[in-house]
């Protein structure tokens, strides 16, 4: 048997929409207005994940002593760097340091 495609009318809103697909476990949810034509796709807000670990041997010697996530760039450790980047593609996800 053939399962009905999910959709959602545009006037729902985006917010409902998130709500409505978080329900049912979407990750993609198409816009489709009263006329069934597509709109736009639109993505379930994922978490952001920063990669951080592993034993940093191509940043020998720097790694030695300090790790990775805490290697200064521009003044500025790493870390700090990309958590900005990480909230505002995740929101509510994480908190800047």
């Amino acid at each position: 048997m053939k399962r009905l495609a999910h959709h959602a009318v545009w006037a729902l809103g985006l917010d409902a929409a998130t709500e409505l697909m978080r329900a049912r476990e979407i990750r993609h949810r198409p816009l489709v207005d009263a006329a069934g034509r597509l709109l736009a796709r639109v993505p379930l807000p994922a978490a952001a994940v920063i990669m951080a670990g592993g034993m940093s041997t191509r940043l020998r010697p720097l790694t030695e002593e300090t790790p990775k996530p805490l290697l200064r760039v521009g003044g500025r450790p790493l870390i700090e760097i990309l958590m900005p980047t990480a909230v505002a593609e995740s929101p509510g996800a994480a908190t800047p340091p």
